[in-house]
């Protein structure tokens, strides 16, 4: 990940590939720019109304009315999404 930089002051540094440290904060940042350069969009704060999943697409409807359909969605609710999870197959 080209966000992490070693602090020059580093003389030694050791290899785990099975193991892994994350800065939550910098996996975030690099998550919404590949977002960003891909075209995405990030939706926050905006209750989902609808869902309806098909064999070819996903259709939802927010709160504010407005409406969005796509091959994939993910859906981030967090420990905070009550109920949404149980209509959404996994």
């Amino acid at each position: 990940m080209p966000e992490l930089r070693l602090d020059p002051r580093v003389q030694h540094a050791w290899s785990f590939p099975s193991e892994c440290l994350l800065y939550p904060s910098l996996f975030i940042a690099s998550l919404l720019a590949e977002l960003r350069t891909s075209g995405g969009q990030l939706v926050c704060n905006n209750e989902v109304t609808t869902l309806t999943e098909s064999a070819q697409d996903v259709h939802l409807t927010l709160a504010s009315g407005d409406e969005w359909r796509g091959d994939q969605l993910v859906l981030a609710t967090g420990r905070w999404g009550t109920g949404t999870d149980k209509s959404v197959r996994a």
